[in-house]
């Protein structure tokens, strides 16, 4: 699978090298420079072709100044092209070219020639760019894509062995393996859970399959049809239920390229060319290479939530600057005219028997549904490019929620308003709730605000069983934090909600963080008033670096709260290579209800993980007097299948490929992504093939594959991945084309075929052309096992000549046009 762009020029590039080293001492009257024809990119555009020609050590490049003057004089300002009219039309010195400032490259990796065009300071328009970093822009003819396998399949397998011995002394142990599965055939994929157990089940069986569903997607339109156990997609207020039945979903998670605005924005001045790395939350996401200019960020890849964004800006004359920018996402929020919607009708899962009946009663898989089916749904649209509004509905036959959700992002900050009405068909009562949350950052203070209210009956599904009393009625929430330097941070909290039994609950907590030159120390205080009981507490925590792979932190704590005073210290430690990752982590807890010890193991490769913990239970969140301790000893691992390959990784996170080589390419060892620790995978014999197991569905993932060990040539690859949901990708690389034929071509009267075009042609290969020098030697690469015949141009005669497939360069002595005594071989 080698790119057709660049197979002539690497083909005729490898084939002329081939000929001049192999024939370099006889050579007489050889050329001294080779000609090439590579691939013209402009500022990362190709523009066709142009000849260069290099020495034997491509140590010296010469440009065709004739054809880069047609390929540049339509792109560049009046004042530049008159430079280039300038040019002489012959062969052209690269080093000169370079000299009069021309930014030319040759790229012998990809064999392409590179130019990068800047005009004046003076002609660059200061109209404002935009740079949409969450849109992949669409792929190039010129980039290979590998399709989803017709049948793919992988299953996540999570061991655990436990022992847990409780309060009193009791020791129970048991065995577990959790599998997460699916398989896709076609583009249909049945995904689900199981899992296995050393004790019996009600039904006497040790295996169960949890849920099981069917799922096609459509990501041209973005929908998602879904059949079987499902989840109920929601917006606020609806609820969330389990169900057995049917949905439909169009949502832009079902192509993550197409991303939500940014609901504040950041802009950069460039007064000279830069290369831009992109950070978000501390994840290096992007780099960029930009031209002078005003620069404007929109349409970055954002959380919910708030968002740090670092731009490094690396200017050509090497100065650098950094630029930290925060942003809001909110994922409810629309470009104008873009809609989302869901769907979704069938039967809730029920654990008892009452009003309920069994769909599938078997002894490893059961389904006992609610006689009353649920319908939901939701539709949200944005009317503007700062304001997205929702409308939802679900409904059964006891019960019907009619919900709203406007979102507006203005220079006032961000609203979201939450309306719901609740209505009981028995009993018509209708029920109100309403929401409020608004963000906003003022002269560098981030203010977080949300209240709500709701009247009692609510959450009432039906009128003989009210909701709880202890449900929350009100609620107000306030935070403010502040960065106050580059070493210093405070932040507020208070918090006041109260149920329908009139409890109410009223909280206020103020942090305070410094970092000294050794280590970072906070300081954190609360107090709180519940049920007519005020309390309070404090804690003060340091942190230590005392080594690069090694961190500890100590917590001194006092509060009116029992389990929250005493001392607690941890020890972390970590190692991390590019493939293997060792972490310890170590508790020590003091405080008056006693002492605690904890910790865990965990090694990770990228085929498997185990995982070694001892941790200490409670049987409810206020217990800290009656506990237990479980002893648990965890591992992980996960097989991929894309027709007919198999392959062993840690785990598959959604669509994954798996790495083959063709089997004329089973002695050739491929690096795979590399890295500054090496390579990501490195293929190696056996049944089991390398992963590359966290492909996102439908994002762009690429992979470059090197040639690491082996005698047969392979340029550096590279491979793009659109892949599907839960699918598989099977990458197969190399082909039967690795054989080379040399040998020497004479008349009848055993006089040598000189300076001659040969063309040779076989079954199942594309017709070849190649010459021979003054000997009547020639060479000839790309073949496959079969039978060739030669051709020499304007003569009526014909050799031919077999490949077997015994060795990659096969040799013969002679080959005679005409030989009356040879035969066509078989």
């Amino acid at each position: 699978m080698i790119c057709r762009r660049a197979r002539l020029p690497l083909g005729t590039l490898s084939t002329l090298i081939f000929c001049l080293l192999t024939f370099g001492q006889e050579g007489v009257n050889r050329p001294d420079t080779l000609a090439i024809p590579l691939d013209f990119e402009v500022n990362g555009r190709s523009t066709g072709e142009i000849t260069v020609e290099a020495d034997r050590s491509l140590q010296s490049i010469w440009i065709d100044g004739a054809g880069l003057k047609v390929r540049l004089i339509p792109l560049v300002s009046t004042e530049i092209k008159s430079e280039l009219e300038a040019l002489e039309d012959g062969f052209i010195p690269l080093a000169d070219l370079q000299s009069r400032g021309y930014e030319i490259a040759l790229d012998l990796e990809r064999l392409v020639v590179t130019l990068r065009i800047e005009g004046k300071k003076e002609e660059i328009s200061s109209e404002r760019r935009h740079i949409k970093v969450g849109y992949i822009e669409p792929v190039t003819k010129e980039t290979r894509h590998t399709g989803d396998a017709s049948i793919s399949a992988y299953a996540n397998f999570y061991a655990r062995i436990t022992r847990s011995k409780n309060e009193v002394g009791k020791v129970t142990k048991s065995q577990r393996v959790n599998i997460d599965h699916a398989i896709n055939f076609g583009g249909f994929a049945l995904e689900g859970d199981s899992s296995w157990s050393d004790s019996k089940g009600s039904r006497g069986n040790r295996f169960q399959l949890n849920r099981l569903r069917l799922v096609r997607d459509l990501p041209g339109s973005m929908r998602r049809f879904a059949i079987g156990d499902i989840s109920t997609p929601i917006k606020d207020p609806q609820r969330g239920f389990q169900l057995w039945g049917a949905s439909i979903v169009k949502d832009f998670d079902i192509q993550p390229y197409r991303t939500f605005t940014p609901t504040s924005s950041a802009s950069f001045q460039l007064d000279e060319s830069a290369t831009v790395q992109m950070s978000m939350n501390g994840r290096s996401v992007k780099s960029l290479k930009l031209e002078p200019g005003l620069y404007d960020i929109e349409q970055f890849k954002l959380a919910a939530g708030l968002n740090t964004m670092e731009l490094e800006i690396l200017t050509d004359s090497g100065t650098m600057e950094r630029i930290q920018v925060n942003n809001y996402g909110e994922p409810t929020l629309l470009n104008k005219g873009l809609s989302t919607y869901a769907l979704s009708i069938g039967y809730p899962f029920s654990s008892t028997s009452d009003n309920a009946f069994s769909l599938v009663d078997t002894s490893w898989y059961q389904r006992k549904l609610n006689q009353n089916p649920i319908i939901s749904g939701y539709y949200q649209l944005g009317l503007s490019d700062r304001v997205t509004g929702n409308l939802n509905i679900q409904s059964s036959p006891n019960w019907t929620r009619l919900g709203s959700q406007a979102t507006w992002a203005s220079k006032f900050g961000i609203l979201n308003l939450n309306t719901g009405i609740n209505a009981l068909h028995t009993s018509g009562e209708q029920d109100l709730k309403l929401k409020l949350d608004w963000r906003r950052q003022i002269w560098g203070f981030k203010y977080t605000a949300s209240t709500s209210y709701a009247t009692e009956g609510f959450e009432t599904t039906n009128s003989e069983n009210p909701s709880a009393l202890t449900s929350i009625r009100d609620s107000t929430n306030l935070r403010i934090d502040k960065q106050l330097s580059n070493k210093a941070s405070v932040s507020f909290g208070f918090l006041r909600q109260s149920n329908y039994q009139n409890a109410t609950e009223t909280s206020a907590t103020l942090n305070f963080g410094y970092k000294f030159p050794a280590f970072h120390t906070g300081l954190s205080f609360r107090a709180y008033e519940r049920k007519a009981e005020r309390g309070y507490s404090g804690f003060l925590t340091f942190t230590w670096n005392p080594r690069e792979n090694w961190r500890t932190r100590t917590r001194y704590g006092f509060s009116t709260d029992k389990g929250e005073d005493g001392v607690t210290t941890n020890w972390d430690y970590a190692d991390r290579t590019l493939k293997n990752a060792f972490n310890g982590n170590f508790n020590l807890r003091s405080s008056a209800s006693g002492k605690d010890f904890d910790g865990r193991f965990r090694i990770e490769n990228d085929k498997y993980s185990a995982t070694l913990s001892r941790a200490y239970l409670y049987n409810n969140i206020d217990d800290y007097k009656q506990r237990g301790v479980e002893t648990s000893l965890n591992g992980e691992f996960a097989l991929a299948f894309a027709d007919g390959a198999f392959g062993l990784t840690r785990r598959v996170s959604d669509s994954f490929a798996i790495i083959t080589n063709h089997r004329a390419w089973r002695d050739v060892s491929l690096g795979i992504n590399p890295t500054l620790d090496g390579y990501e995978h490195r293929s190696s014999p056996g049944i089991l093939k390398p992963v590359l197991s966290d492909l996102r569905s439908y994002r762009e993932s690429q992979a470059i594959i090197r040639p690491l060990e082996g005698d047969t040539f392979l340029e550096d690859e590279e491979f793009y991945f659109l892949p599907s949901y839960k699918r598989g990708i099977k990458l197969t690389i190399g082909n039967e084309f690795i054989y080379s034929f040399r040998s020497t071509l004479l008349y009848w009267n055993e006089q040598p075929v000189s300076y001659k075009t040969l063309k040779i042609t076989g079954e199942g290969v594309p017709e070849i052309l190649t010459f021979t020098n003054r000997s009547g030697k020639f060479v000839v690469t790309g073949l496959k096992p079969g039978t060739y015949q030669v051709k020499v141009t304007g003569i009526n005669e014909d050799a031919y000549f077999v490949i077997t497939g015994a060795q990659k360069l096969a040799f013969e002595a002679q080959l005679i046009l005409s030989d009356p005594l040879a035969s066509k071989p078989q």
